[in-house]
């Protein structure tokens, strides 16, 4: 009689443990799915913080005088003016303008990439699209600098 009642335990312990490893394997599934929505939504919170902080950097560094100077550079081309804050704001996709130092030399960078209408545009016969399309890709960023030097 004694063999019996172990050969029922034993049976409602395997029954007992058989139901929750189905119900371990379920809480696993829902932990998993939680886990890949943060993993989803931190991604997505980096994504946005990555684009404030270069919309910050961009508008701090628009306060320095040096960023102004090179903005507010005056040219004449076929008897119209414009700025090169205008040239680029044409030309550059989301331009970025920083101050910074390069080997110790002070500099302006501003750095963009090209917009997509310049690229197909003709001038005297060739399309730039053909001629960039060699050197850039549609992701390509493009940098001028602007040394400041003493003296």
């Amino acid at each position: 009689m004694r063999s019996g009642w172990k050969l029922s335990l034993l049976g409602i312990s395997i029954l007992l443990l058989t139901g929750c490893t189905e119900k371990t394997e379920e809480l696993v599934n829902q932990g998993t799915e939680v886990i890949d929505n943060v993993v989803g939504t931190g991604t997505e919170v980096m994504d946005n913080v990555q684009k404030v902080d270069a919309e910050v950097t961009n508008v701090v560094s628009s306060f320095s005088v040096k960023v102004q100077l090179v903005q507010e550079l005056e040219y004449d081309y076929n008897e119209e003016k414009f700025n090169l804050e205008e040239l680029f704001d044409a030309v550059l996709e989301d331009p970025k303008w920083e101050a910074g130092e390069i080997e110790g030399v002070d500099v302006v960078k501003v750095t963009g990439g090209i917009k997509e209408d310049i690229l197909s545009k003709e001038a005297d016969g060739y399309k730039h699209e053909e001629i960039i399309s060699d050197v850039l890709n549609e992701t390509a960023r493009i940098s001028f600098v602007f040394p400041f030097y003493e003296g």
